[in-house]
């Protein structure tokens, strides 16, 4: 016997829904175009960024980061500047790590040294402070012959002491007089020895 075969009935949204459907749908796709694109552009513009660096010189990269500085020291203080500024601070730290054994390498350090003292002052991060003044020490005791080291006790002398067992600016003004009696910043640290001096004989007892 034959049985006819009848299809089973499909209902159809109302037509209010499908169009809702296709609203969303199109709204989606319009989102998912329009939002990567800002990260897309900051993604690209940091893989072409990364990719000159790596075509450069060591020379040419440093010449490019202290670029980067001389613009960074016209910017206003702030949260993304910080930011930049502990970038160019760690990108001029690992230049001196690839190349430490050389003249570029102890440049590099005290680039290093003098980004984290003005990120510090600036915008009054005692960590970074801190940080500078290790680094200036570390460039001592790696190129005590550098013509920079004297520049680097001073500078370390100058910002300070991170904790009770640091070396004084006092201990560190004589060390530079002691080490560098003919270099550039000994008259500056004799100044600063006298000051000191006089401000203990003044200071009530």
């Amino acid at each position: 016997m034959y049985t006819p075969f009848f299809p089973p009935t499909v209902l159809k949204p109302p037509s209010w829904l499908r169009g809702c459907t296709v609203l969303c749908v199109l709204s989606l796709l319009f989102l998912a175009w329009l939002l990567p694109a800002p990260v897309l552009a900051a993604a690209n513009q940091a893989a072409i960024k990364k990719n000159i660096a790596s075509k450069l010189t060591p020379e040419q990269q440093y010449a490019h980061l202290k670029q980067q500085l001389i613009q960074l020291q016209e910017e206003k203080g702030n949260a993304k500047t910080s930011e930049q500024w502990q970038a160019l601070a760690q990108s001029f730290y690992q230049l001196h790590l690839n190349h430490r054994r050389e003249a570029l390498g102890a440049n590099a350090l005290f680039m290093s040294a003098q980004v984290l003292r003005t990120k510090g002052q600036r915008l009054q991060k005692s960590e970074d402070i801190r940080l500078a003044r290790q680094r200036y020490l570390e460039f001592v005791d790696l190129y005590p012959g550098s013509s920079l080291a004297d520049d680097s006790l001073f500078e370390a002398a100058a910002l300070p002491e991170s904790d009770t067992q640091s070396a004084t600016a006092e201990t560190l003004y004589a060390l530079l007089l002691a080490q560098y009696p003919q270099g550039d910043q000994a008259v500056k640290a004799r100044k600063k020895l006298d000051e000191a001096k006089a401000l203990q004989q003044t200071a009530p007892t």
